[in-house]
C-alpha cells in the first residue's frame, strides 16, 4: 500500500508542478553516497577525476559570487562551507541542505544552500550554447545590422534610405553586451520563472530614435527591409509600452500622410491627451522595470551557421530588439528608470531566493 509518506511534495512540485528546484526547502538527500548518485544524473560522475575537478571548480566560482556580492550584507560564509579544505567534497553540501535543522548548524544549512543555488545556475549558464559560441553568434546576428547604419555627415548615424527623405536619424545604436556570468546570475536568481535556456535576451541590440514616431519608422524598417524576419519573433516575448498600435494608426489615418515627422509626433501626442482611455498597450510584467520605463522591444530569432567538427551544424538562436525615443532612454540614465536601480531591484530579489530558508 502507499500513503503520502511515499511522495515528497517538493519535489513533485519541481517535476510537475511547475515550481523551480532553486526554491526547494531541502533536497532530502543525507548522505554522501546519495548525494553523488544524484550528482551523476546532474552531470556530474564522481568516479571521474574530471568531472570531480569540474565540480570543485564550479564550487569555487559560486562562493567568489556569494563573498563579493552579498557578504557585506548578510555576513562572511562558515568556513566548513567556504573552505574546500574544510569542506573537501562539494557533495557534502547537498547534505548539509538535507539535514533536519536540529542536526546542522543554522549558518551552515543557510550558507550550503545559497552555494548549491549558486552553483546549479551558474553550471547551467556556463553549459549554454551561447556562453560556448557567444562571439560567432554575436557576430553573424550583427552582420545583418551593420550595413544598414550610416554615418551621415550631417544628420549623423541614420538608418538605411536611399534618400535623406528616407533616412532616419538614430540618436544611438547600441550592442547589448555578453551579461558577465555575475550580472547574468543575478538575473537569473531574480526570477523564479527564469531558467539558462529560456532566457532569450542572452545579446540584443537597441536603437534610439528621436522620436516616438520614428522610433516605429524603425520598426518598418527592420521588417521591410529584412533585417528580421517577422515569422520568426516570439510573440509571447513581444512588448510595446512606448506607444499604443491602435492611437498610432488612428492618427497616421486622419493626416493622411500631409505631415512631416516632427508635425506627426505632436499630432500623437495630442491623441495621447484626448483618447487614453482607449489606449492599446502591449505590456509584458518586468518587476524590476520603472513604471515609467517606455519602450518597442521585441525577440526574433536567427538562423546561426557555425562549423563544428569539420561540419556546418545550424540551429535558430533568439535576440533582443530595444527601440525607445531618447527621452525614455534619457531617463534610463538617472532615477528609479535608470539602469543601475534596475540592477538593484534584481540584486535584492536574487539575495532573498538565494539565501530563504525553511
Amino acid at each position: 500500500m502507499f500513503g503520502p509518506e511515499e511522495f515528497n511534495e517538493e519535489i513533485l512540485g519541481c517535476v510537475i508542478g511547475g515550481e523551480s528546484a532553486v526554491d526547494l526547502r531541502s533536497l532530502h538527500l543525507d548522505t554522501i553516497e546519495k548525494a553523488h548518485r544524484f550528482l551523476k544524473t546532474y552531470g556530474y560522475d564522481l568516479e571521474e577525476a574530471e568531472d570531480r575537478d569540474r565540480l570543485v571548480a564550479l564550487f569555487l566560482r559560486a562562493i567568489t559570487y556569494l563573498k563579493e556580492n552579498y557578504q557585506a550584507e548578510v555576513g562572511a560564509p562558515p568556513s566548513e562551507v567556504s573552505d574546500i579544505q574544510k569542506l573537501g567534497d562539494p557533495s557534502q553540501l547537498i547534505v548539509y541542505c538535507s539535514l533536519p535543522r536540529d542536526q546542522v548548524d543554522r549558518a551552515v544549512r543557510r550558507w550550503s544552500c545559497a552555494t548549491l543555488r549558486a552553483m546549479h545556475v551558474i553550471s547551467h549558464i556556463e553549459h549554454d550554447l551561447f556562453f560556448t559560441f557567444s562571439d560567432l553568434i554575436q557576430e553573424q546576428v550583427l552582420a545583418n545590422f551593420r550595413p544598414h547604419l550610416i554615418q551621415d555627415p550631417i544628420m549623423g548615424t541614420v538608418l538605411g534610405g536611399t534618400s535623406r527623405a528616407d533616412q532616419i536619424p538614430i540618436k544611438r545604436f547600441d550592442v547589448k553586451p555578453f551579461k558577465a556570468t555575475d550580472s547574468a546570475v543575478t538575473k537569473f536568481l531574480s526570477k523564479p520563472q527564469a531558467v539558462a535556456i529560456s532566457i532569450y535576451d542572452k545579446m540584443g541590440v537597441r536603437f534610439v530614435s528621436r522620436n516616438i514616431f520614428e522610433a516605429f519608422r524603425v520598426v518598418r524598417y527592420l521588417v521591410a527591409e529584412e533585417l528580421v524576419s517577422f515569422p520568426n519573433i516570439l510573440p509571447d516575448q513581444s512588448k510595446n509600452t512606448l506607444y499604443p498600435v491602435n492611437l498610432l494608426l488612428e492618427t497616421l489615418a486622419e493626416t493622411k500622410g500631409m505631415l512631416d515627422s516632427d508635425e506627426i509626433e505632436k499630432q500623437l501626442e495630442q491623441k495621447l491627451q484626448t483618447d487614453s482611455h482607449r489606449a492599446l498597450f502591449r505590456d509584458r510584467e518586468n518587476e524590476f522595470s520603472a513604471d515609467d520605463y517606455r519602450v518597442i522591444k521585441f525577440i526574433s530569432r536567427q538562423l546561426i551557421r557555425l562549423p563544428i567538427d569539420g561540419r556546418t551544424s545550424r540551429f535558430f538562436f533568439p535576440y533582443e530588439v530595444q527601440i525607445m525615443d531618447y527621452d525614455t532612454h534619457a531617463r534610463t540614465l538617472k532615477g528609479p528608470t535608470s539602469h543601475m536601480a534596475y540592477k538593484l531591484r534584481q540584486k535584492e530579489a536574487a539575495k532573498a531566493r538565494l539565501f530563504s530558508e525553511a
